[in-house]
């Protein structure tokens, strides 16, 4: 939910998308429980137990190890964005 994930929410918003945005996930526990533009941060294990379909947007080098992660668990619709 840094700068990256706000710009990514702030473009979901112009195309009529938000209704789509579950959540954040955010590695850093002291933003957990936090409520961004309506919407809760939650750590990546509330985000995967989450009974629904998803799509999990993975952005930057430095995510890559979220998403190894993510593949090893056989979790599918992941979206890596490399900017």
């Amino acid at each position: 939910i840094g700068e990256s994930g706000r710009k990514l929410f702030k473009s979901l918003i112009a195309d009529g998308m938000v209704e789509r945005v579950l959540a954040f996930g955010d590695n850093d526990l002291s933003k957990h429980g936090l409520i961004i533009n309506g919407k809760p941060v939650l750590n990546l294990t509330e985000l995967e137990s989450m009974q629904m379909d998803k799509v999990f947007l993975v952005k930057g080098t430095y995510d890559w190890e979220i998403c190894k992660g993510l593949i090893e668990k056989n979790i599918k619709n992941i979206h890596w964005i490399i900017i």
